[in-house]
């Protein structure tokens, strides 16, 4: 895990990771992607949805680098190289879900493969992080394929240090002939903005339709 240290005193985002830092103050941004290409794309290529979906928000949120602002645990603020997904799958044995990660790779078809591998290793399991070796530069992503929804937020109590985005989609919907995809994105005021948030959409949207 690779990361530079941030001169809080320097960071030109001091004022602003003081004051919602004090505040504990985070938001959550609900929106629709066209995913029409990219789902189409992904069947040509005979690839699963999810982990194709999970390997490209990866690669986007790790262009941003308010993204990867942490707190690590001995209390230094840190820029993390990269991000690495932490995603949820679904139990053969109970209706709950399993937290598993593995470690981002450039190639989508070389992801895919260690997604399937990861899947058939932990999908029998009760428990809920079956895993030995959680890092802390992880980034939470999930999927509730059953329901399409216009707002989603996390209504939980969080480690008051916890910086990493959470990024959460939903089933996807046609309208007008596009398939659509609900999109969520959390994050923690103290390390981005609205605007941050709306250029990693519009990067994302931009992704996808490259694919």
């Amino acid at each position: 895990m690779k990361y530079q240290k941030i001169n809080q005193e320097t960071w030109h985002r001091k004022e602003h990771f003081e004051a919602f830092m004090t505040q504990g103050t985070r938001f959550s941004l609900t929106t629709k992607l066209d995913v029409t290409n990219f789902y189409q794309r992904v069947k040509e290529r005979e690839m699963k949805f999810y982990p194709a979906f999970i390997h490209q928000v990866t690669e986007v949120v790790n262009e941003f680098e308010c993204f990867k602002v942490a707190i690590i645990e001995n209390g230094e603020l840190i820029l993390w190289d990269q991000l690495e997904p932490n995603y949820t799958i679904s139990s053969k044995v109970s209706e709950n879900f399993i937290s598993v990660w593995m470690k981002w790779e450039t190639s989508v078809e070389s992801f895919q493969r260690a997604y399937l591998e990861t899947v058939s290793e932990y999908e029998m399991t009760t428990k809920m992080s079956p895993q030995q070796d959680y890092p802390e530069n992880m980034l939470p992503i999930s999927m509730i394929p059953w329901t399409a929804f216009d707002g989603f937020d996390l209504s939980i109590k969080y480690n008051d240090n916890f910086l990493a985005p959470i990024i959460t989609g939903g089933k996807m919907m046609e309208e007008n002939g596009r398939r659509l995809l609900p999109l969520a994105v959390q994050v923690h005021h103290a390390t981005c903005d609205g605007f941050h948030v709306s250029q990693f959409l519009a990067r994302l949207q931009e992704v996808f339709d490259q694919f």
